[in-house]
């Protein structure tokens, strides 16, 4: 899970506190590293990959386009043009 942190910042003297400014950022969770199986069929690919520990999902595109968004960590892209006819 990302987290979110607000920080404050103000300038102090011996008078006292100028304004404060706000600043936040939130933390995005590490990517999954490389492909831990990859089995390539006729007209399919087996995919698996790393679990991220602050991960609640993946996005897996092909072609720049999404075909996978789930928690799962494995998925199977099927209907592939046959590798071996090219």
């Amino acid at each position: 899970m990302a987290s979110v942190y607000d920080i404050v910042t103000s300038a102090i003297n011996e008078n006292g506190e100028g304004k404060t400014v706000h600043t936040g950022f939130l933390t995005l969770p590490d990517q999954p590293g490389v492909f831990t199986h990859l089995q390539i069929g006729e007209r399919t690919i087996d995919l698996a990959w790393n679990r991220v520990e602050t991960a609640i999902g993946y996005l897996l595109d092909r072609e720049l386009e999404n075909i996978y968004s789930g928690d799962d960590t494995h998925y199977q892209d099927a209907g592939l043009e046959s590798w071996i006819a090219l």
